[in-house]
């Protein structure tokens, strides 16, 4: 087999993957069901990925290094496009993002990965919040430790956001729009400038 067959061929797989994974959660799709999807024997899916964790190893691992990279914002425009940028993300890696808690507790690779993300993104919110206190868009904190406990609030959202949406699908609950939720978190913040910026961007 060449080596550009052969890298088609993992390629392909991992699509597979995370269209089962997504579509019926980790828990419920068997190699068989991905190699039944792929028309492909399990021997043949096996000759590349060995297992499931394997599988779901390899279609998160590769697809962070190439999409989930989010930067600091400076202005509320770029808060908000940063959030439906993540909102995007998150419903692109539903096979990620609904297993979130579960995946870090079988997979070593994916736990310090996670915890990888966290450390970026809690830099990223802490920049953030910032920025938007120096340009005059956020009041300074009231209290000591108002801003820390805000960005953990903020990360709690960003990782276990899609773990609580399958919850409540299943209560038939309705889940609140993530990019509302976390500007309702913001918004009590908003200096006058802050809150006319929003205005525009609401409007």
């Amino acid at each position: 087999m060449s080596k550009g067959k052969k890298q088609t061929t993992r390629e392909d797989i991992l699509i597979a993957t995370r269209k089962l994974f997504t579509e019926s959660g980790y828990n419920n799709v068997s190699l068989r069901d991905i190699a039944a999807e792929l028309d492909i024997s399990v021997g043949n899916l096996a000759y590349y990925y060995k297992s499931k964790l394997e599988l779901i190893e390899a279609a998160i691992l590769e697809k962070h290094t190439q999409e989930m990279i989010l930067v600091p914002a400076t202005n509320l425009q770029e808060v908000d496009t940063l959030l439906i940028h993540t909102q995007e993300l998150q419903q692109q890696h539903l096979y990620y993002f609904r297993q979130y808690s579960q995946l870090s507790s079988i997979s070593e690779p994916i736990k310090k990965l996670q915890a990888e993300v966290f450390q970026d993104n809690k830099h990223i919110l802490s920049t953030t919040l910032d920025n938007l206190q120096k340009t005059g868009l956020i009041n300074p904190p009231w209290y000591d430790g108002q801003y820390e406990s805000l960005i953990s609030a903020l990360l709690f959202l960003l990782t276990r956001w899609h773990e609580q949406d399958a919850l409540d699908k299943e209560l038939k609950n309705e889940t609140p729009d993530f990019r509302k939720t976390v500007w309702a978190l913001l918004t009590p913040l908003l200096t006058d400038k802050g809150r006319n910026e929003w205005s525009n961007i609401q409007g």
